[in-house]
């Protein structure tokens, strides 16, 4: 870990941020942004109240220390945060952030988030991890535009945070399994391929749909411009792999994805705009992509979840071959405790 540790640069400058060694010349403007009862509330590792005092020791102790390597961040030369990599033996280090009040919604987090993503993956690290709890979205859907993966839920086990519902996520670096999928594949009407910013306006008109809500796990509603770009900058992210639904004039349909996480089967999912559905296009996408997948290594079983209530997706996946697993409930936040099931496909 410390060889690796040693390749991290110092600085790092995005386009509006930079990211630099925390030094004591932040620390007044970090007391004062860091005592903040909605800032600990969400973190583990924050004391509450913030002095300056906490900001030196920081500084002096924490933020190259052993254990870390921290980041200022800083927007127009004015310290507005922290973001870093907690570093510990034998496992993936694990990124963690805090932006003032101030400069929340901003895209700020995100930005600098990517940038230690690139950051890691340049320096030879094979994955990383993060939390955030499960109450607090915006921070769940910082780490997911940096790529990271929820992988599962559970009660915080450390820090001030302890017990709390906890969601746990993951980004892996290196190449996997994800290299080995096709980048198109052709059925009779369709083509999957990848998204591009020319399926923009499709993307926006057809998932901006209440109707979305009810059978997908974490399509936003309003779906706005920005939901459609992360779309298309996430296809080909880490821990997914997902391909636009084009019919034969190219023009997008939906989207076709598998979730790819380590020591799992992959998972499958899948949406079609209102427009088109009732034509057997989704059981033909899906079944295109099985057969284009079935014989490469990790996808002899592909796994899959759906609501009881979606009916019609629970036949496109049965005629696809997917049988009935366990029935359970949903623990996304917009279906949670909505019976569903889970549902498995063995390759021929």
């Amino acid at each position: 870990m410390d060889s690796i540790k040693q390749h991290l640069p110092a600085s790092i400058a995005t386009e509006r941020l930079v990211l630099t060694t925390p030094v004591l010349d932040h620390v007044p403007e970090m007391a004062v942004l860091a005592n903040s009862r909605a800032i600990y509330e969400v973190l583990a590792r924050l004391p509450h109240p913030y002095a300056e005092s906490d900001g030196r020791f920081f500084v002096e102790t924490i933020a190259r220390g052993d254990s870390e390597f921290a980041w200022s961040i800083l927007h127009e030369g004015r310290f507005i945060g922290i973001i870093g990599l907690h570093l510990l033996p034998n496992q993936a280090p694990e990124l963690g952030y805090w932006l003032g009040e101030s400069f929340w919604g901003l895209g700020f987090g995100t930005e600098a988030a990517k940038a230690v993503v690139a950051a890691a993956r340049a320096a030879g690290f094979a994955a990383l991890r993060a939390s955030a709890l499960t109450s607090n979205a915006g921070s769940r859907k910082v780490l997911a535009k940096a790529g990271f993966i929820e992988t599962h839920e559970g009660p915080a086990q450390h820090g001030t945070n302890a017990g709390k519902p906890t969601t746990f996520m993951q980004l892996h670096l290196i190449s996997g399994v994800a290299d080995t999928l096709p980048a198109a594949v052709r059925t009779a009407r369709l083509t999957l391929r990848a998204p591009t910013l020319r399926d923009l306006d499709d993307i926006v008109r057809l998932a901006n749909n209440p109707k979305m809500v009810e059978t997908t796990a974490t399509l936003p509603f309003p779906f706005a411009d920005s939901d459609g770009r992360d779309v298309i900058a996430q296809a080909g992210g880490p821990g997914q792999r997902a391909w636009a639904i084009a019919d034969a004039d190219d023009a997008f349909l939906g989207t076709m994805l598998f979730k790819l996480v380590d020591g799992k089967h992959p998972e499958i999912g899948y949406w079609l705009g209102e427009p088109h559905w009732g034509k057997g296009y989704a059981a033909e996408a899906l079944s295109g992509l099985l057969d284009a997948v079935c014989t490469l290594p990790g996808f002899a079983t592909i796994n899959a979840r759906v609501l009881q209530s979606n009916p019609a997706s629970i036949r496109v996946l049965e005629k696809a071959g997917f049988i009935v697993i366990e029935h359970t409930t949903s623990v996304v936040d917009r279906h949670r405790g909505k019976p569903l099931l889970a549902m498995q496909w063995t390759a021929p």
